[in-house]
């Protein structure tokens, strides 16, 4: 069920914590309203910061309408690596990674961390603007990390593959989507859509017209070729009726 869902992933995220708390490798950042400022106090060459909570982007790169507004976010950890430059400025880099208690790394997960990676890079370089007196450097790492139960390091994807389709979805998809009537907007419901704003809508509709998002567990992938199926299937029988009235 769906409570189980995400109980399994908080244990998952809860043993790679104490995993990293007894190799003196956590930072602790749930809570936290600077969670910049907050890595920037650690003295360790190397730390993994647990779920730091960041404010909306914004994304002036992409030139969105003023009408589309972002909540919050917060990664499962960043990996940040410390070293000290000849003139002694102090170079952090970061990385995203997630915890999945899935038992594979799926398409989602590489665009979920692509985005995390996309929105860090605006806090980071904001962080900079906004606190001249802080003379550091910060260096996004180009590859992402997912950590699965199966394996005992993170498996690491480069950004710059799905970056272009994260900011394609951003920039043109998710306006467009936005500007439509909610009555023309394909729905699927599924066990994610609990922190939704639109569950209840979604959820009335499945159940109204009976769609296969009631199946549970299906992914998006599958929906559509279960639909595809259905609409080939629907197209043959209206063919062979058609042929069978003309005879």
């Amino acid at each position: 069920d769906l409570d189980a869902f995400f109980r399994k992933g908080h244990e998952w995220e809860a043993q790679l914590c104490a995993q990293l708390e007894t190799l003196e490798l956590l930072l602790e950042a749930e809570g936290c309203d600077d969670p910049i400022g907050l890595l920037l106090t650690d003295t360790r060459n190397e730390f993994y910061v647990h779920s730091p909570s960041f404010r909306p982007p914004m994304f002036p790169h992409l030139h969105l309408p003023g009408s589309m507004h972002f909540t919050k976010f917060i990664p499962d950890f960043l990996r940040v690596e410390v070293t000290t430059q000849p003139n002694g400025i102090r170079t952090y880099t970061w990385q995203v990674l997630d915890a999945k208690a899935s038992k594979f790394s799926k398409e989602s997960h590489h665009l979920q961390i692509t985005y995390y990676y996309i929105a860090l890079q605006e806090k980071f370089e904001e962080y900079l603007a906004t606190h001249p007196e802080v003379s550091v450097e910060f260096q996004a790492n180009p590859y992402g990390g997912i950590w699965l139960p199966s394996a005992p390091v993170p498996q690491y994807f480069p950004l710059l593959h799905a970056r272009p389709i994260v900011e394609d979805l951003l920039r043109i998809q998710l306006p467009a989507l936005l500007a439509k009537q909610m009555a023309e907007v394909k729905w699927h419901f599924n066990p994610l859509c609990s922190t939704c704003e639109f569950q209840p809508h979604c959820e009335t509709n499945t159940k109204k017209h009976q769609t296969v998002s009631s199946i549970p567990h299906l992914t998006f992938s599958q929906k559509d070729f279960l639909v595809g199926l259905i609409n080939s299937a629907r197209d043959s029988e209206a063919i062979v009726s058609a042929s069978s009235s003309s005879s």
